[in-house]
C-alpha cells in the first residue's frame, strides 16, 4: 500500500513540472499570447459649443434682359454708281434704246437694341461683312470685321444701330451683327447659415481611457 502511494506520488510531480517549464509544450501545457484592456482615467479638455443660425449673402451673376432686331434688319440698298448699256440698235450701230446698269451699291443696314432690365448696361458687338456665294469678283468668300461697335444703354432704352458699306455689282455682300459680350447684373439674396460658437474657457473632465496590450499565458489542458 505504501508502495502505490509513493508511485501515484512521484507521477503527479512528474506532471506538474512538465506543465510549469515556459516555452515548452510539455504534456497538455502550452504557452499563448492574449489580448487585455489596460485602463486608466485621464482629464480631457474640452469647450462649451452650440450651433447658431446667422445670414449671410450670396451673388450670383446674370445677363441683363434685353431685345434686338438684328436677325430682321432693315436694309436699304441704293446705287451709287452706274453707266449705260445699248439694250436696243437700230441700224449701223447706232444705239436706239439705253438702259443704267449699275457698278456699285451702298446698303445701309440698322437694327434696333433695347435694354429691358433696371440698371445701366454697355453691349459689344461686331459688324461682320461677308461675300454672298457665287459671286464672281470676290476676294475671299470668308467673313470679315466691318467695324467694332460699343453701346450703352440707360434701362428700357432703345437705339438704332447702322451701318454702312459699298460693293461692286458682281461681289455683293452681306452685312450682319455678331454680338461679343452682353452685360450681366450681378444678383444678391439674404440667406441663413450655420455655425458653431464655443465658449473660450477651457474645462475637463475625467474619461477612462483604454489601451490594448499583449501579454503571454500558460493555458492546460
Amino acid at each position: 500500500m505504501k508502495s502505490l502511494i509513493l508511485l501515484l506520488g512521484i507521477v503527479s510531480v512528474i506532471f506538474i513540472s512538465g506543465c510549469t517549464q515556459t516555452g515548452q509544450v510539455t504534456g497538455n501545457c502550452r504557452d499563448v499570447t492574449e489580448a487585455y484592456q489596460d485602463c486608466s482615467d485621464v482629464q480631457v479638455p474640452y469647450q462649451d459649443c452650440e450651433t447658431v443660425s446667422y445670414t449671410d449673402q450670396e451673388c450670383t451673376y446674370e445677363h441683363l434682359a434685353y431685345t434686338s432686331s438684328d436677325n430682321d434688319m432693315t436694309r436699304r440698298v441704293i446705287c451709287i454708281a452706274q453707266h449705260q448699256e445699248c439694250i436696243k440698235y437700230f441700224y449701223a450701230g447706232i444705239c436706239e434704246e439705253y438702259e443704267k446698269v449699275c457698278d456699285t451699291y451702298k446698303e445701309t443696314a440698322s437694327f434696333d437694341l433695347k435694354n429691358l432690365d433696371t440698371v445701366q448696361g454697355t453691349w459689344f458687338f461686331n459688324w461682320m461683312r461677308e461675300c454672298k456665294s457665287g459671286e464672281p469678283s470676290c476676294d475671299t468668300y470668308e467673313p470679315v470685321i466691318y467695324s467694332k461697335e460699343t453701346v450703352t444703354l440707360n434701362p428700357k432704352v432703345t437705339r438704332t444701330m447702322r451701318a454702312e458699306i459699298e460693293y461692286d455689282a458682281d461681289a455683293e455682300e452681306n452685312l450682319y451683327v455678331e454680338f461679343i459680350y452682353i452685360p450681366e447684373k450681378e444678383i444678391c439674396s439674404d440667406v441663413v447659415k450655420y455655425r458653431e460658437v464655443c465658449d473660450p474657457e477651457i474645462k475637463y473632465r475625467t474619461e477612462e481611457k483604454c489601451e490594448t496590450k499583449y501579454r503571454t499565458v500558460q493555458k492546460c489542458d
